[in-house]
């Protein structure tokens, strides 16, 4: 077959079985539709800038070891309050550290990438709700997209299912 005849035989079988239609585009509706809302809510978690009035005026301070071959090495408690202490060009001095912990006490120890930071970084979380009800959303969707063509499929009796075909 050619594409034209491809699509008039879907459009066929699509107009014969109308329910059938309606849910395949209510499940490429719901599914579209969470995936959308899955990147607008990562968008605004982590592409958005930092919630500060002036936030472009926040510096990233780095500094590399040399001789020990590290390109942005950590700062030490005693260097950041000397930052605090001294440096009188910037309003604050908070710290955040990218690095690895081992969470034990579960069934074996596992490695996690964490970010530490200091209480003074002043940066609240975006909106909550979203981390809760996004989830809760996109189960409610699996749960539905699965029930609702397994509930359809019992009450057809498999002899009727396969005359139709």
């Amino acid at each position: 077959m050619n594409g034209v005849g491809d699509i008039r035989t879907i459009a066929h079988s699509l107009m014969r079985s109308p329910s059938f239609s309606l849910g395949v585009v209510l499940t490429l509706a719901l599914g579209i539709g969470a995936v959308a809302a899955a990147f607008s809510a990562s968008k605004g978690v982590l592409l958005t800038p930092l919630p500060h009035e002036d936030g472009a005026s926040i510096v990233y301070l780095r500094q590399t070891a040399l001789g020990a071959g590290v390109e942005n090495a950590l700062f030490s408690v005693p260097e950041i309050q000397v930052y605090r202490e001294n440096v009188k060009s910037f309003e604050g001095v908070a710290e955040f550290s990218a690095m690895r912990m081992t969470a034990q006490g579960l069934d074996r120890p596992r490695q996690m990438h964490v970010g530490i930071v200091t209480g003074n970084y002043e940066v609240s979380p975006r909106d909550p709700t979203v981390f809760i009800s996004l989830p809760l959303v996109l189960l409610a969707i699996a749960v539905l997209s699965s029930y609702l063509p397994a509930r359809r499929a019992t009450r057809l009796a498999p002899a009727e299912a396969l005359r139709e075909e």
